[in-house]
Order: structure tokens, then sequence, then C-alpha cells
């Protein structure tokens, strides 16, 4: 039987000193430390998903508080 269901999916990428949730941001922002700063940027690819049968509103609302708590754990710092 087939069975449909409402799920969220979030991401976006993190390296050091960059942030986006575009792959061609990305890709430009690795270009140009490499050409510019002399330095191979790592990515890290964060995503969350979650049931969305409550409605997307709801969903967000669940949502907040965790990436409240997650986002300062996995942004790089910069270093001195």
């Amino acid at each position: 039987a087939l069975v449909e269901s409402q799920a969220y999916y979030v991401y976006w990428f993190v390296s050091q000193g960059h942030e986006t949730p575009s792959s061609t941001d990305r890709i430009f922002y690795s270009m140009w430390d490499r050409v510019v700063h002399g330095r191979v940027s790592r990515w890290a690819y964060v995503s969350l998903t979650g049931d969305g049968t409550a409605g997307l509103s709801a969903s967000e609302r669940a949502l907040q508080p965790f990436i409240r708590d997650l986002y300062p754990e996995i942004m790089v710092q910069e270093k001195k």
C-alpha cells in the first residue's frame, strides 16, 4: 500500500568564516579562499529533517529551540 507523509528538511553549509544554504556560494567561497588566501576550505553539510504532518509553522516552532542550541556548537570559529 502506498503511504503518503509530509516531512521538512533544512540544510546549510558551514566552513571557517563562511556559512550559506547555497552550493553555488560554497563553491565560490572555496575558490576565493584557495586563490586569494591560499587555504583549502573544509565544509560541513548540516541537515535536519522531521515530521511535517503538524504543518510547517508548527514544525518550525518545534525546531527553533533545537537550532538555537545547536548553532553555536557547530559554527567554526576563525583561528586567531
